[in-house]
């Protein structure tokens, strides 16, 4: 069987400029992020490459770098703050996502079981 898209390797902060503008529906990452080089600029690119009405979603473990003091593997916390999603890195920069992507995307977001899940949609084009 061969499948309709191959997996080819790539950075997520690189995605937008491998993928067209508007070229998925759906855009996911479980568990990963949070070991990127740049989450922010990671997200921010998903966003650009879902269509209008797309979706990005994100399942990450809530607040997992500075739970463990951000080491090896963990360099940045995905956490909640003032009903915001936040990204946080080792040197304490915040970056409000919902406030980062306002205009652009709606960003909605929900706990459970110590599991931070994201659900970002791109805004239709106005009139």
């Amino acid at each position: 069987m061969i499948p309709p898209v191959r997996t080819q390797y790539g950075e997520a902060e690189q995605v937008a400029q491998a993928y067209a503008e508007n070229s998925f529906d759906l855009v996911h990452s479980t568990r990963s992020l949070n070991n990127a080089y740049d989450p922010v600029k990671a997200i921010e690119a998903a966003v650009h490459v879902v269509r209008p009405g797309g979706f990005v979603y994100l399942a990450h473990m809530l607040n997992d770098g500075g739970g463990k003091g951000y080491g090896g593997p963990h360099p940045w916390n995905f956490g909640v703050e003032a009903g915001s999603f936040t990204i946080t890195s080792k040197s304490g920069q915040r970056t409000d996502m919902t406030k980062a992507l306002a205009g652009l995307a709606c960003v909605m977001h929900s706990v459970r079981n110590g599991m931070l899940f994201v659900r970002i949609q791109k805004n239709q084009p106005g009139p």
